[in-house]
């Protein structure tokens, strides 16, 4: 309550009363300073003379008291709010995302940090413009729909939505919700956050169109028959349309490994085939060295990784070569050559999905190189069985036509093993076996 003293020298419970009465006063007024019932402060007036109490003044006092209670009240209210509105300016000036506001007419009233960065536009420039001064007609068209959609309905979407920038068309997830205007209760304003998903969706296509790829192969003919040219067609063109590469190639040791020699190369753009070409090891130790010992080379810079420079001048160069994608082709643990993917233009950061199914179009060499094995392996065992009854049937016609007395005896269809002097040439004696079968011939072994 606001307290009168007339003289301040009669007071027992003023602490500064003896320096207020050397400083010359007299009289004093005070008042407390409250706000709904809480004490911010007490004003205090002092006067050189006596004075009597006035009731009136003091319940003016007391109103003023009450309205610098008010006062203080707002302006602390004012600076909380302030405080709190920095903080989550800070926090969406900082985020990843993009945050921004567009009001029912779809101008937008607000944009954070990142917004301004990706669009090359300031918060006040940004004032009042639309969707359709960003993005053209046809995006906006698609993004005003989504506004519409959550301002009808009241409740958030979540949506997936692509805008142009400057290098080339991204893909976002967006969180869109509505805010509600506090005195009409009506939604006036939509808030997006933004997420930048594009690398996810080519990571998502690129698996699926990898996946289709490794199917195809899997039922290619080519790895199973021995067919090596038309295999290496196939992983070529595999390789380069499936991870988006301009070259793709595969490369086989020779006998002494002293080389690798190029079976296959495919240009994407010029969609050719070609081959022939060499890689002595003595001229790249580094990169043949990483052949023996790594099972995949993921190059994004070619410039400066170690295993490759030495390839700089001559090949990478020319050709413009920025990445590289190597996986050695290993047929029973060891190192017979290796499939060759390389990147033109801009450096490339190979994700692991790439790598992994670089590796499988790897194994799909290794498989064609045993089926080329065992196609040989099947064809070598049949030209010497077809030589052996060959010439086992050119002996048994000239027996019936010669026969010798110190031939061979049969007995009830039992095999025997010729008679040295029966075939007189050692091959058929090594190789050859009799039977009875209605009269006398022969089998090879």
């Amino acid at each position: 309550m606001p307290d009168w003293i007339s003289d301040i020298s009669t007071t027992t419970n003023f602490i500064v009363r003896d320096s207020l009465c050397q400083d010359g006063m007299r009289g004093a007024l005070g008042f407390p300073i409250l706000d709904d019932g809480n004490v911010w402060g007490v004003l205090v007036f002092y006067s050189r003379s006596f004075q009597e109490k006035d009731n009136k003044l003091l319940e003016k006092m007391a109103n003023i008291g009450s309205q610098i209670g008010q006062f203080i009240r707002r302006k602390q209210a004012d600076l909380e709010l302030k405080n709190i509105q920095e903080r989550l300016q800070a926090i969406m000036d900082n985020s990843s995302t993009l945050i921004f506001i567009k009001d029912a007419g779809g101008c937008f009233q607000f944009v954070n940090r990142k917004f301004e960065r990706l669009f090359n536009i300031t918060s006040e420039q940004i004032q009042g413009k639309t969707d359709r001064d960003l993005f053209g007609p046809e995006i906006a068209d698609i993004l005003r729909q989504n506004d519409r959609k959550v301002l009808s309905s009241g409740v958030p979407l979540e949506i997936e939505e692509t805008v142009s920038q400057d290098d080339g068309l991204h893909t976002y997830l967006s969180v869109k919700f509505p805010l509600q205007d506090p005195l009409s209760g009506n939604f006036n304003a939509v808030c997006s956050i933004a997420t930048d998903i594009t690398d996810r969706k080519a990571a998502e296509i690129g698996l699926q169109k990898q996946q289709a790829a490794l199917i195809e192969l899997a039922q290619c003919r080519q790895f199973y028959t021995g067919d090596l040219a038309a295999a290496w067609r196939e992983i070529t063109e595999t390789a380069a349309r499936t991870l988006g590469v301009e070259r793709a190639s595969i490369w086989l040791y020779n006998r002494d490994r002293s080389l690798i020699r190029c079976a296959d190369l495919y240009e994407a753009t010029q969609n050719l085939h070609t081959g022939g070409f060499k890689l002595n090891a003595v001229n790249y130790p580094r990169y043949f060295e990483a052949l023996e010992t790594e099972n995949v080379l993921v190059i994004d810079d070619t410039k400066i990784d170690p295993r490759t420079q030495e390839f700089i001048p001559s090949y990478f160069t020319p050709l413009g070569i920025t990445s590289m994608l190597d996986v050695p082709v290993r047929v029973a643990g060891q190192t017979v050559g290796v499939l060759c993917h390389e990147h033109i233009d801009k450096q490339r950061q190979w994700r692991l999905e790439e790598q992994n199914f670089a590796s499988y179009l790897a194994y799909m060499a290794a498989l064609a190189i045993e089926s080329h094995e065992r196609k040989k392996s099947a064809k070598s065992f049949a030209d010497r069985t077809r030589k052996s009854r060959t010439v086992a049937a050119e002996y048994f016609a000239a027996f019936n036509r010669h026969p010798f007395e110190t031939g061979i005896k049969f007995d009830r269809g039992q095999f025997y093993r010729s008679h040295r002097v029966v075939c007189r040439y050692c091959w058929l004696y090594k190789n050859c076996r009799l039977y009875a079968a209605n009269g006398v011939g022969f089998i090879a072994k």
